[in-house]
């Protein structure tokens, strides 16, 4: 199962989430770039967490069952990490884009 966090991203290096990312099987699309999801705030391929709460979430939903941390409600699933909310929030565009 795949679930996207549509957040103010994701620390794609978190250990306790890092299995668990989905993978973009075509990342150089046109259409749908990036590895483990897409930024909406900055247009670009990079959904890095810009202040801890969308890695929060992504940690409730899918933190692996790996002996480290907290493991989530769902630690099989597959986060898509879709930052749509930015320092000052977000637009409806930006979080209908997501």
């Amino acid at each position: 199962m795949v679930v996207a966090v549509v957040d103010e991203g994701i620390d794609l290096s978190h250990p306790d989430l890092q299995a668990n990312l989905w993978t973009n099987p075509n990342p150089n699309s046109a259409t749908c770039s990036g590895l483990h999801g897409y930024d909406f705030v900055d247009d670009d391929p990079d959904p890095s967490d810009s202040g801890g709460h969308g890695t929060h979430v992504a940690g409730t939903i899918a933190a692996a069952a790996n002996g480290q941390g907290v493991v989530g409600v769902a630690p099989e699933a597959r986060i898509m990490a879709l930052r749509a909310l930015g320092y000052f929030g977000g637009t409806n565009y930006m979080l209908v884009r997501a």
